[in-house]
This record gives structure tokens, C-alpha cells and sequence, in this order.
């Protein structure tokens, strides 16, 4: 999946896209392709769970298990365009890079076949947004 371009500007728009919909032939991990059934899944894990959406620099809490924040969303949604998150909450460290354009990109970071607890199916989740 293709990273999406953080807004620059003033302010950012009320709600941002993180996971567009399509086909994405060049990802690390293979091709594979986004739909609307996925994103529906990904806003239902979401609502069910009781935290809000990470937002972090690197996919370090992914990667290396670093799980402090550079921002959250409190709010996800599925239009045309994707899923799409509502404007997050950025640190004061995360906003001053993203300001100076060391981070231009959100990234997310999704598991398209999850599994619950017990085992069974879980659908696609978003898990994190990087910076």
C-alpha cells in the first residue's frame, strides 16, 4: 500500500486518509489489493476496541515494540477514498517535525488476514499509523 502524504498548510482538514483502496502491486510484502469490505472491517475492529489510533513515528511499535505516541485519532471512517482518520492529536515534538518536513508521509500499518484470540478469523485491522 501506497504511503499517503501528510497536508501541509495551516491546519490540517478535519478527516485525513491513511488506507486508500485499490491495488498495490510494489509493497514490501507483495501485492495486494484494499477493499471496501477490508476498510469495513478495519472501522469495526476499531470501534470495538477502547483505545484510540496510534499514531507513531517509523511503525516503531510494530518493529521494535516502542509504543510512545507522536499522535492519536480518536475517529475513523470509510468514504470513497479509503479509511480515513480523524484529524489526530500530534505531541508537540511530532508537529514540530512534521512542520520542518522530516516526516512527510503517514504510513499505515495493517494486518489484512487477523486472527482473534481463540484463533479464528479476525478480518483486516488497521493496527497503527506511522509518521
Amino acid at each position: 500500500m501506497d504511503a499517503v502524504e501528510i497536508p501541509t498548510g495551516e491546519e490540517l482538514p478535519e478527516w485525513l486518509l491513511v488506507v486508500p483502496t485499490g491495488t498495490f502491486n510494489d509493497h514490501p510484502d507483495g501485492a495486494h489489493e484494499i477493499t471496501a469490505e477490508m476498510l469495513g472491517e478495519m472501522l469495526a475492529a476499531f470501534e470495538a476496541s477502547s483505545t484510540d489510533l496510534l499514531i507513531d513515528r517509523d511503525h516503531a511499535s510494530i518493529f521494535r515494540g516502542d509504543t510512545r505516541a507522536a499522535g492519536w485519532s480518536d475517529a475513523l471512517r470509510v468514504t470513497d477514498r479509503g479509511l480515513e482518520m480523524r484529524r489526530p492529536v500530534f505531541t508537540e515534538a511530532a508537529q514540530a517535525e512534521i512542520d520542518a518536513r522530516e516526516y512527510r508521509y503517514f504510513s499505515p500499518a495493517v494486518d489484512l488476514v487477523s486472527k482473534n484470540r481463540d484463533g479464528s478469523p479476525g478480518g483486516s485491522r488497521l493496527l497503527s499509523v506511522a509518521i
